[in-house]
């Protein structure tokens, strides 16, 4: 009776035992199946505004019909960080000066070429040079941080969300851009556009420190004149970006000058630089040179060599004493590419320009770190994209930079898990690492193997990695330190966490135990109540 009693009982547990696995078991096996990945979001593709456009001298499509004859004095300037457009006027005759020219400064970039001064006659052996106009005509930069070849940049700006534009620039003081006005403001676009940045000496496609030497920067300020943001004149198509940092001192940057008409600069050896992205990639710096220019009027440069999409903003600049100097702005030519133009540096642009470099006081020292993705998580989980709570273990390598200009002795790199697309330190979090000594534009490997902690129920989930996520450190933008690898996790249940997390299971579990450690001792009970005796 008592026998038959006990199985009962150890036949109950066991059944509930059964029960309350049964809802976790399809889950246990289902990640061994080659189960569809999935993606949440599909890579965005960057719509480039198309090149030819960009140097397209067609008035119908930029440019007033009705040319301003007469610089500007109208004044038009855009605070990045607020949002906010001021417009004034100014008057040429007070702020006029007698420079006519500001110094160049090849830099203090820690290079081993650095020092070894490329004069003109070195530049002319470098360039190439050829009797047919077209891209082979280019030569490509091989050294970006050379000067003054390391002031030349590339720059990214949005429109839209949807779209980025590319161009080219030069920096002209240790945190001041020259470039063309259509680079940083369209009208027929919306106006100034968004998230502009800068990389000075860019060589390929990637984002880390071998591709961007000096880092990058971003426009606080971006000025130009109603001759372009108004009228959209060709004569008046230029602009000046004021950076975050004194990215300028350590690439070194371009003189300017202001020249008479009749100046033989304007007819001489024309030297330029930028990012031509029209038959070539955009992502790699090409250089030219030629004489045979000429101006077509005060306010336009008409030069000899070929230039294409993505060099609009690139200076063109003279040698004097054997150091450059800025005579105008490449802006314009033929649809596909050929004989280029851009606006001279008038004495009007010259004196405002001037008087924009002394109005603006650098920013303070901050850092800004970025961190980008890791592409061997799928891989390493053997190309199913199914976890396991606790048991799962998988790597995640990524890159952390810092395109400030101060170093960062620590930061925190999170590890998130999120319902949607949108990481953020709310979300669950899988893991924390600690990454230390993280230079000025130095960009850090980071290794670390992640598993789903108890506190994530099943189900699916984002991953994704946030730099400081608790905003410790004082950057120069708190708006680009998370990334979101695509990649959606399907997170699996297992009875381990069941019992941990479940208080049915827990009660099971202990209940389960309870009997183990108990039964034997019941048995051995019973077993001595047999073997004892009968009193008579």
């Amino acid at each position: 009776m008592k026998k038959r009693m006990l199985r009962r009982i150890v036949g109950l547990w066991l059944i509930l035992i059964m029960v309350a696995m049964s809802p976790s078991l399809p889950l246990r096996f289902q990640g061994q199946r080659h189960a569809e990945i999935l993606f949440t979001q599909s890579p965005i593709e960057l719509n480039f505004i198309s090149a030819s456009e960009t140097l397209e001298p067609i008035f119908e499509k930029y440019l007033n019909p009705v040319e301003t004859r007469q610089e500007s004095n109208v004044i038009v300037e855009y605070d990045v960080q607020t949002g906010m457009e001021e417009v004034y006027t100014i008057n040429y005759d007070e702020i006029h000066s007698n420079i006519t020219r500001l110094e160049p400064y090849e830099g203090n970039y820690p290079h081993y070429l650095q020092g070894q001064h490329i004069y003109s006659d070195s530049i002319t052996e470098i360039l190439h040079t050829s009797s047919e106009l077209g891209p082979d005509e280019l030569t490509q930069v091989f050294d970006t941080t050379v000067f003054p070849f390391s002031s030349v940049v590339k720059i990214y700006a949005d429109y839209n969300e949807t779209h980025t534009v590319a161009g080219s620039g030069a920096m002209i003081d240790s945190n001041h851009v020259l470039t063309a006005g259509h680079v940083v403001y369209d009208i027929t676009h919306g106006g100034w556009r968004e998230n502009v940045r800068v990389i000075p000496g860019k060589d390929g496609p990637l984002d880390t420190s071998w591709n961007e030497p000096y880092g990058r920067a971003y426009a606080t300020i971006m000025r130009s004149t109603e001759g372009w943001t108004q009228d959209s004149s060709a004569r008046h198509d230029w602009a000046v970006i004021t950076l975050d940092r004194d990215i300028g001192n350590e690439t070194g940057w371009l003189g300017v000058t202001t020249l008479p008409l009749d100046h033989n600069n304007y007819t001489d050896v024309v030297y330029t630089a930028g990012y031509p992205a029209t038959t070539l990639s955009g992502y790699y710096m090409y250089t030219v040179n030629k004489s045979g220019g000429y101006l077509i009027n005060e306010f336009q440069h008409q030069y000899n060599f070929y230039v294409e999409g993505g060099q609009s903003g690139s200076s063109a600049w003279t040698y004097q004493n054997s150091s450059p100097y800025v005579l105008s702005v490449v802006a314009y030519g033929p649809e596909g590419g050929g004989i280029g133009s851009g606006t001279r540096i008038t004495t009007e642009k010259f004196d405002l320009l001037n008087l924009w470099l002394e109005q603006d006081a650098s920013e303070e020292p901050q850092a800004d770190l970025t961190v980008s993705g890791s592409n061997n998580i799928l891989a390493a989980l053997g190309y199913v994209n199914a976890v396991n709570i606790l048991f799962t273990k998988f790597p995640i390598v990524t890159s952390v930079q810092n395109y400030g200009n101060i170093g960062v002795e620590q930061a925190t790199l999170g590890y998130y898990l999120s319902e949607d697309a949108n990481i953020t330190p709310e979300d669950y979090l899988i893991g924390t690492t600690t990454v230390r000594d993280i230079n000025v534009s130095e960009s850090k490997i980071v290794n670390y193997t992640a598993k789903i902690p108890l506190s994530v129920p099943p189900g699916f989930y984002e991953i994704g990695w946030i730099v400081d996520p608790n905003n410790e450190i004082d950057e120069f933008f708190e708006d680009n330190n998370v990334y979101v690898n695509g990649l959606k996790l399907h997170v699996h249940s297992t009875i381990v966490d069941q019992i941990l997390t479940d208080p049915l299971w827990l009660s099971l579990t202990i209940t389960g135990v309870a009997l183990i450690l108990i039964l034997p001792i019941v048995l051995v009970v019973i077993r001595k109540k047999k073997r004892r005796p009968k009193t008579k």
